[in-house]
């Protein structure tokens, strides 16, 4: 039952919680925590006058408890738009906090000096003690300089302080939860109280948020975190489906979080086989043209996540092209999907010469394009053998049957003469016609053989072009693809791929390599 209670807590299933320990009542821990979750602030005022329960993770319910009593006074719906008045509720919050840190500094004194596992609990609190610290003053600073006309408060610093202020990529989603749940209280007070100010115009009040929170960013940030890290697919398609009906999203002013979204749904689409048609149409439906001409272009971040779009459209096409059915794309072959790909990191490799995804991505579709090349040639060097070995095959046998039963030496009459030299004259003639096809067909294979020696030299070259630039632009990340380039370059101009010899050898000198290149301590 406990792993389970856990389980659901890392789920984010607070409803179902909610029911257990609505069943259980000694889970008056649990009920708490459950109706902060879900805020149900009445049921909290309950447990917290029921239970008397001294622990910092309780205190913070109380504090936030209190907060919520300021902001939304009982019997109102709105928000107060004057909560500085509520003197008695804001020295609670203050009595509130101030207990909440002492009971945090006790519990750590409690703990050993080596720092375990039972130090993390504790540190994400103090983390959420003091967002509720900075969110309380953002929330009253916020309200009581909209209270006067013409000022315009500045939160520019508390904003980028929590884009800063993160858990790590491997802690548990449940710590994200709770910090992406805070932060979208308070945003959420912010935008009600821009609303609510008598004294900002329409046109202010629709201009102003994304100058005064941080909802869409932070909803991007937790989107891509349960993506990447935690493989929660859902969940991220979910956020990013809520992001879309934000009322302030498609203002100007989020063009940078407008295309980091776009960014995120491509990845998404690239994770999943079945989507990469979809991640192509989504791509292929943003106006890149119009955005360029917009007045945030200008933006260095803006320029990346445009270049990152076009990467990912290219990753598409070349994992269609490779792809066991290319045809699932409508209207492109498997050669127009490489030619497509091609084509859109030549524009990325123009805008940005020095990029070292896109060169990482061009190295892997011209190295695809090699081995189906070298495969390709390799069953028309097979078929061409075995068509050649039938051909002596049957010439074999028929001289084995002209052996078999010679034709008898006899004088002919000159009638008999004339009709032999004539159609001697004739098979001479034939002969000499299948000879001249003949070569006529050898020259056009030797062109085309000629051609296709060309292309795959081509394919060969671009892959290593494009796994050194890589390695050269980003060593930490991309020496291991050093193997591979000395993999390609032991290629030989047979038609069969490098050996595994071969390869094994390039693989070692690689690993010498990156030994001997590493930096010492």
């Amino acid at each position: 039952e406990r792993m389970w209670i856990d389980c659901c807590r890392e789920l984010n299933r607070w409803n179902s919680l909610h029911e257990v320990s609505q069943a259980a009542a000694r889970r008056s821990r649990l009920s708490l925590q459950c109706a902060a979750k879900l805020q149900h602030w009445g049921e909290i005022d309950r447990l917290l006058q029921l239970h008397h329960i001294t622990e910092p993770a309780t205190k913070l319910c109380q504090t936030y408890q209190s907060l919520h009593e300021v902001l939304y006074p009982k019997g109102q719906l709105e928000t107060d738009a004057r909560p500085w008045v509520r003197t008695e509720k804001l020295q609670e919050i203050d009595m509130h906090c101030a207990e909440v840190q002492r009971l945090l500094l006790q519990s750590w004194r409690s703990l050993p000096l080596i720092p375990t596992e039972a130090h993390v609990p504790l540190l994400l609190q103090f983390q959420l003690y003091v967002e509720l610290l900075e969110g309380y003053k953002l929330i009253l600073h916020l309200a009581k300089k909209m209270s006067s006309p013409g000022e315009v408060p500045l939160v520019r610093t508390t904003l980028n302080a929590w884009r800063d202020r993160l858990p790590n990529d491997c802690d548990a989603i449940s710590c994200w939860n709770d910090l992406f749940v805070w932060r979208n209280f308070v945003f959420s007070i912010v935008q009600s109280a821009v609303s609510a100010s008598p004294h900002l115009s329409r046109e202010e009040k629709r201009f102003l948020p994304p100058f005064l929170q941080d909802l869409p960013w932070t909803m991007l940030r937790f989107a891509a975190i349960t993506r990447s890290a935690h493989e929660l697919r859902d969940i991220s398609l979910a956020l990013l489906i809520k992001l879309q009906h934000l009322p302030a999203f498609n203002q100007p002013a989020y063009a940078q979080e407008h295309l980091q979204a776009l960014v995120e749904k491509a990845k998404l689409c690239l994770d999943e086989p079945s989507h990469w048609v979809a991640g192509v149409q989504l791509l292929n439906s943003l106006d890149m043209e119009a955005l360029s001409e917009g007045p945030h272009w200008q933006q260095p971040q803006l320029q990346q996540q445009s270049l990152q779009l076009l990467l990912l459209k290219a990753k598409l096409l070349h994992r269609l092209h490779a792809s066991n059915e290319p045809e699932q794309h409508p209207g492109l072959s498997r050669e127009e999907l490489a030619k497509e790909a091609e084509s859109v990191l030549r524009t990325v490799l123009l805008l940005q010469p020095l990029y070292g995804p896109a060169w990482l991505c061009w190295a892997k579709l011209h190295d695809t394009l090699f081995l189906a090349a070298l495969k390709q040639r390799h069953q028309q060097q097979q078929q061409q053998q075995q068509q050649q070995q039938q051909q002596q095959q049957q010439q074999h046998s028929l001289n084995h049957q002209q052996n078999m039963h010679p034709q008898p030496m006899q004088q002919d009459p000159p009638i008999a003469d004339a009709a032999s030299t004539s159609s001697s004259n004739n098979s001479s003639s034939n002969s000499s016609s299948s000879n001249s096809s003949s070569s006529k067909i050898d020259s056009a294979s030797a062109e085309d053989n000629a051609a296709d020696w060309a292309a795959l030299q081509l394919h060969l070259a671009a892959a290593v072009t494009g796994y050194v630039m890589d390695i050269q632009l980003r060593p930490a990340k991309s020496s291991l693809y050093m193997s591979r380039v000395l993999w390609l370059l032991s290629y030989d101009g047979d038609t069969r791929p490098p050996c595994p010899s071969t390869a094994a050898a390039a693989a070692a000198a690689a690993a010498a390599a990156a030994a001997t290149t590493a930096p010492v301590d």
